[in-house]
């Protein structure tokens, strides 16, 4: 459910919700009808993760202070208060434009409209200062302009976001301040500022209406802050010469680095600009020089500051003794969709990662003193970021089998190498190469210039080593300076694989040790993670390509997904990586406009899969017991009773209802010795033992079973390079299976359409996961259904609308005929779903026959992504006392 739709139904009766008209760092702007008093308003509702860090009852004390002030430029507080858990507070609609707004249009502004609107904002500025309000954002986008008077906006809620905040901003991002408006002792994270930064701020928003640009600009938050602290800004006259020379004197000394060299009072600004005031231009370089020092003086207490502030920490150099600094990074918690591993860039200030699902998936850049990340355009569907070796580049996979290249500083991205088999893993080399792993049969660990070219295979897949779990693919390389090459083979990815070393000349390898993923070598010790979360390090000889010793830990505790953990070091030693989180979750409702409803809030398990039953009246789920292990379970919902089917010491998940609802069919590990899956069926009262349905040695995975039909259709195989997985129908009493869709692309997710004639599926044929509807169990000529991607598609129980879900995250429903010969009609959007449970090989979700309501797993929370810079410090001193 949308912030939109929760303040509009938690606010219903007071105020009418009409629309979106604004969002910033803080908030959500609503234009609504305040229906007691019949007049415009404008409802802020600070974003939901900023709320919950905050708490509403402290939030509200402090917001009072604010209520009480009355000037004719301050745009005054009509409302406030905590509804759905959103806190929010309410002003009036002005219908006018802001500062902002205007100089985009006009850049530079009549002197003379400058100078009033700096007159009637620091009007505003000296009333709160009496009564000890400081504003602290003042910027042109809270200024607001009625009839072109000014109207200062969000007076005090910066001061009772930090007050109510407290340590817990930490948590949150959120940047107190605007960089190129905050004065320098802001930027150095003082927590106690006076009307003076104010004076500043001030200062900044008169120059760029005087100049058409702030005093300080740059192409990063860093660069402004540098400036911010150091530079001296250019006298205003240089730009533009007919500013009057008292004007530009006054801007001048409102901008001095130190609070006491500028203006005490909003009152003497004013003084100052009408040049009948003292006014100073002289900025010697020893003040920059003591904020500088000041700066370096508070750098303990300013790491602190870099999750709230996220602004000083990144622009400057490091003390020249190493500092190892831990942090979580602002925001990573409120990110939607799964991610892939991170990437740190070479001198270790900037994070690169891509998220699956979401409103807008792709690679995320993060600077690390920065608030917000910038989003890579074309990037949906990349995996498997990393930096060039001089951090200017990054490469990436996506789905459709490319390997690109997109410039760090921005522009489009260009495609580096294609393949038919798609890649995984990859690496940048010093020697000119990217490294990739080829899928397929046929495929290893191959290379391509970067620069372009042929690509040339360096590890082959040995003839004998591919197991029916694919065990033995080389994958995730690593690549050294001295020409080896690091790679592991892993099988189903629940397991540590084994890692190996290559010489790239001779293409000589040398099995390592047990891991999941190589991650770095430095000073004599290889690096690499385990898939129960954990980071080691072990001695190892680059010229013999061995190893010796035993492994050291250095973390643990790192997130695990599909069986890599989520972790990165980067060249200079920072690493960042997400941390398990709880495994419970809980089962949800969801009604057609996404509105969630708990199905037992009381119920809480690792939940993965699900499946309603043909009556609705129960629920088969998987609960996973670990990494390698899961059940299946019926939950009653009438009588609230959640009761274990299959034994726990198995693998049994994707569960399935037949028709009459008695039994529940499930895809299981059960009596297979090579971890093979096969199709089993148990009674759902659990009065009997697992009986096999289907037999295979190709992991049959997916069941779907219509409610007229006579006949079972479910996914089977795995990607050899061949066929890659396929869809068959097995005939009741039948052991003699039929192919329904197989071809060279992968075929998974099959839905029979409840009178049993179409299958509904999800198919990669075109380059990306996309949803088709073929006869069955004929099969034969195909409709594609989604139009932007899509997988996990689930039938209404009328057979009218098929469901499924969006690469971005969303449930798009589409309109059937099924007595037409193409059935498919037309789509539309209903709701966001990223944040909820998504298995890209399975069903995702069901539909409750009776209310239409969406049933879903709903996870616990993403844990943040922790960053800890010069890591490499802190491990190399636990590496040498293990050496002891």
């Amino acid at each position: 459910m949308t912030t939109a739709d929760r303040i509009s139904a938690a606010l219903a009766g007071r105020y009418r919700v009409e629309r979106e008209v604004g969002a910033g760092g803080m908030a959500t702007v609503f234009l609504a009808h305040d229906e007691k008093h019949d007049r415009e308003v404008a409802i802020k509702v600070l974003h939901p993760e900023l709320g919950a860090a905050l708490g509403g009852e402290r939030f509200l004390a402090e917001i009072k202070t604010t209520a009480k002030l009355q000037h004719p430029h301050i745009l005054p507080l009509l409302d406030s208060g905590e509804a759905d858990a959103l806190l929010y507070y309410v002003m009036p609609f002005v219908p006018g434009e802001t500062l902002r707004a205007r100089l985009e249009r006009e850049r530079q502004l009549p002197i003379d409209d400058a100078v009033r609107i700096a007159r009637e904002i620091a009007d505003a500025l000296g009333a709160a200062h009496a009564v000890g309000i400081v504003h602290r954002d003042i910027k042109p986008e809270n200024i607001l302009l009625q009839s072109g008077h000014a109207l200062v906006a969000d007076f005090g809620i910066a001061l009772a976001v930090q007050q109510a905040g407290g340590a817990r901003m930490t948590q949150t991002g959120l940047s107190l301040g605007t960089p190129q408006y905050m004065s320098p002792e802001q930027a150095m994270g003082d927590k106690h500022v006076d009307a003076r930064a104010d004076i500043y701020a001030l200062g900044a928003v008169t120059y760029e209406m005087l100049t058409g640009e702030p005093p300080f600009t740059g192409a990063s938050v860093q660069a402004v802050v540098a400036k911010v602290m150091n530079a001296e800004p250019e006298a205003p006259t240089l730009i533009r010469k007919t500013i009057p020379p008292g004007v530009e004197a006054a801007v001048l000394r409102a901008l001095a680095k130190l609070p006491a060299d500028r203006p005490s009072t909003a009152a003497e600004f004013v003084t100052s600009l009408a040049g009948t005031g003292a006014a100073t231009t002289s900025f010697p370089s020893t003040l920059a020089r003591s904020a500088t020092l000041r700066l370096w003086q508070g750098i303990a207490a300013a790491a602190l500051i870099v999750a709230a502030s996220s602004l000083v920490m990144s622009s400057l150099r490091p003390p020249p003794t190493p500092r190892v600094v831990r942090f979580a990074m602002p925001g990573a918690s409120t990110l939607v969709g799964s991610t892939t591993q991170p990437a740190v860039s070479p001198d270790g200030r900037v994070v690169a990662y891509s998220i699956s699902g979401g409103a807008v998936p792709g690679i995320r850049l993060r600077w690390l003193g920065r608030d917000e990340p910038d989003v890579i355009p074309e990037t949906s569907t990349a995996s498997d970021i990393v930096f060039s070796p001089d951090g200017r580049q990054l490469a990436f996979l996506n789905a459709e089998g490319q390997i690109r290249i997109v410039p760090v500083s921005g522009g489009p991205s260009t495609v580096l190498a294609q393949h038919t088999d798609k890649f995984s893993g990859v690496s940048w080399g010093k020697d000119g190469y990217v490294y990739f792993s080829l899928g397929g049969r046929d495929g290893g660990i191959a290379r391509v210039a970067a620069t372009g070219g042929v690509i040339d295979t360096v590890v082959l897949v040995p003839g004998d080593s591919i197991s029916p779990t694919g065990e033995g693919r080389p994958e995730f390389p690593l690549t050294l300076d001295d020409g080896t090459l690091i790679y592991q083979r892993s099988g189903s990815g629940r397991h540590d694989g084994e890692i190996f070393a290559v010489d790239v000349r001779s293409r000589a390898s040398t099995k390592l040790v047990r891991g999941s993923a190589p991650l770095d070598y430095r000073d004599g010790w290889l690096l690499y993670s385990r898939t129960d979360g954990s980071v080691v390090g072990q001695r190892f000889d680059r010229s013999a390509r061995t190893v010796s010793g035993t492994a050291v830990p250095l973390l643990s505790g790192v997130a695990v997904k599909d069986g890599r953990p989520n972790v990165a070091v980067g060249p200079d030693g920072t690493l960042i990586y997400q941390p398990t989180t709880s495994t419970l979750s809980q089962l949800v409702s969801v009604s057609r406009l996404g509105v969630e409803t708990a199905i037992d809030s009381t119920m809480t398990r690792a939940f993965a899969g699900v499946a309603v039953s043909p009556d609705g009246n129960r629920l088969a789920a998987t609960i996973e017991a670990n990494e390698d292990r899961s059940a299946i379970w019926v939950y009653d919902l009438a009588r609230h009773t959640l009761v274990r089917l299959t034994a726990e010491a198995e693998l049994a998940f994707r569960p399935e209802w037949t028709p009459d609802g008695s039994r529940v069919l499930f895809s299981s590990d059960h009596g297979s010795k090579n971890g093979q899956r096969s199709l089993f069926a148990m009674r759902a009262d659990g009065s009997d033992s697992m009986h096999l349905v289907v037999a295979s040695p190709r992991h049959a995975q997916e069941i779907s079973w219509s409610a007229r039909g006579n006949m079972l259709a479910f996914r089977d195989g795995f990607d050899d390079g061949r066929t890659r997985r396929d869809i068959y129908a097995l005939p009741i009493g039948d052991t003699t299976r039929r192919v329904v869709v197989a071809t060279k692309a992968d075929e998974f997710n099959p839905a029979v359409s409840p009178d049993g004639k179409w299958l509904a599926f999800a198919s990669d044929e075109s380059g990306r996961n996309e949803v088709y509807v073929t006869r069955f169990p004929e099969g034969g000529a195909r409709q594609q259904v989604s139009t932007d991607g899509g997988s996990s598609p689930v039938w209404a129980h009328d057979g009218r609308t098929i469901f499924f879900r969006s690469t971005k995250g969303m449930i798009v429903a589409t309109d059937v005929d099924l007595a037409k010969p193409s059935p498919a009609g037309a789509s539309r959007t209903l709701f966001d779903a990223s944040r909820y449970y998504f298995d890209a090989n399975g069903r995702s979700f069901d539909v409750m026959p009776a209310s239409g309501a969406f049933l879903f797993v709903k996870p616990p929370p993403r844990a943040s992504m922790n960053v800890v810079v010069d890591w490499w410090a802190e491990a190399s001193a636990t590496l040498a006392k293990a050496r002891r």
